[in-house]
């Protein structure tokens, strides 16, 4: 009479569920590497962008409005940059600007200041703006990038403040007030 041991065959059912267990982890592990890097590709190719258009813009700015956009390069935080869909044939660049950048508009209202930027489907930047968020409501970096996709794609937010717009070597272009998410004034420059 043979006596089988079960012992055995649990042990293999064991190592090849540690094995099985091993490879996934690897594969998620070298996945996640190859997001992080196709991530970090596109914001490379992002800031790239941005640079050579601030460029552009400061060939064709003033003196005053050429060092103001040097300025503003200086004081980009890439380490932030979002990216995001517009529209279907358009795309969102958002960078964050340091606080030891100082605008001529708003200075007493502390505002969050950012870059954003619209991308056309040919990959060409179409417009950008200093967009300043003026509101009670404190906000980190992440946080405004949410705010502003759901701002610019028409999603309901109950956003209470100001949003000013300047063009790249700090002019002002047109403010826009909301109360609980609704417009209640706007201004131009005239």
């Amino acid at each position: 009479m043979r006596i089988y041991s079960i012992r055995p065959l649990f042990l293999q059912r064991v190592s090849t569920i540690l094995l099985l267990l091993f490879l996934s982890t690897i594969f998620f592990i070298s996945c996640q590497k190859n997001a992080d890097k196709q991530e970090e590709a596109q914001n490379t190719e992002a800031v790239n962008k941005v640079i050579a258009w601030l460029e552009e813009q400061k060939s064709t700015a003033t003196l005053a409005g050429s060092k103001k956009i040097k300025s503003l390069k200086e004081n980009l935080d890439f380490s932030l940059t979002g990216t995001g869909l517009f529209s279907p044939d358009e795309t969102l660049i958002i960078v964050p600007i340091k606080n030891s950048f100082v605008t001529n508009s708003n200075q007493d209202k502390h505002p969050i200041n950012s870059l954003v930027l619209l991308v056309n489907n040919k990959k060409k930047i179409r417009r950008g703006y200093i967009v300043q968020y003026i509101s009670p409501k404190e906000i980190n970096s992440k946080d405004l990038s949410k705010f502003f996709y759901s701002y610019y794609n028409l999603e309901t937010t109950d956003f209470t403040g100001s949003l000013a717009y300047l063009t790249v070597s700090d002019e002002f272009s047109y403010e826009t007030n909301y109360t609980n998410g609704k417009m209640s004034y706007y201004t131009e420059r005239r």
